[in-house]
């Protein structure tokens, strides 16, 4: 109320609890219940699916930072008053259906290696599951959800876009400062005023701004080049200046 949104959208706080989140504990209350029965030792399973927590947790630290490779990992959901949910369902949808699939995948092979005898040695139990081979329905449904969603995800993220993990950003950022700071105390024109036209197209996610910068030079040296960095998550088609002018430079890669 004091932020001036007096909707208070009970159905929102509902959909996240009892479909977005109780999805993640699904899953991996399915692959944990998969890795006891596996294990099919009380304290060890529970250290196993104790680390495997971690794991999901603490992966981007590790260098692994790829959603494909970290368990229920996801787009995540984002609302906005332009175009509510749609554009990131699809995306949310895929990576739930992969995870599933990885982990019904999983509780197959726990039920293949099911304590079934006196001997619950885990050596035994997989020998007995080697015996049982064969592609069943399940594990064929499960392993073409995997490559079919996985393979989307994929090309989705490393094919039509471009993949910058924290290690590569990082030397992209080394490699910038490396190339360009002997441009650091170079003198550059003051930014004094900004006149923006924008216009927001929610069906195709996308916004268009056009505008004006007014630069001046409050110093007493003469100055014969802009130094521009474009933003990384937009198109800059054409600047111009109000003066003749060329470029003498375009590095796409490091935005420069």
């Amino acid at each position: 109320l004091h932020a001036g949104h007096p909707r208070f959208e009970l159905g929102r706080y509902l959909q996240m609890l009892f479909v977005v989140q109780l999805t993640e504990l699904l899953t991996f209350a399915a692959v944990s219940l998969s890795v006891h029965m596996i294990i099919n030792q009380k304290y060890i399973g529970h250290l196993a699916v104790m680390l495997l927590y971690l794991y999901t947790v603490a992966a981007p630290r590790l260098g692994i930072e790829h959603k494909l490779l970290i368990l229920g990992s996801d787009t995540g959901l984002s609302a906005s008053v332009f175009h509510a949910q749609e554009p990131f369902i699809i995306p949310w949808v895929l990576f739930k259906f992969y995870w599933a699939a990885w982990a019904g995948l999983l509780m197959i092979t726990a039920s293949r290696v099911w304590v079934r005898g006196r001997d619950t040695g885990l050596q035994a139990r997989f020998k007995q599951a080697v015996g049982e081979t064969r592609l069943s329905p399940a594990i064929t449904g499960a392993l073409a959800t995997i490559l079919l969603t996985g393979g989307l995800i994929f090309y989705n993220t490393n094919v039509q876009h471009r993949y910058v993990s924290g290690k590569r950003a990082a030397e992209e950022q080394a490699l910038y400062e490396r190339t360009y700071r002997r441009y650091n105390n170079a003198p550059q024109p003051l930014l004094t005023a900004v006149k923006l036209n924008i216009g927001f197209y929610p069906h195709i996610r996308e916004a268009i701004l056009t505008g004006d910068y007014l630069l001046k030079n409050v110093g007493n040296t003469t100055i014969d080049t802009v130094h521009l960095e474009p933003a990384p998550d937009v198109e800059t088609d054409r600047i111009s200046f109000s003066r003749e002018s060329y470029p003498v430079l375009k590095d796409h890669l490091l935005r420069h």
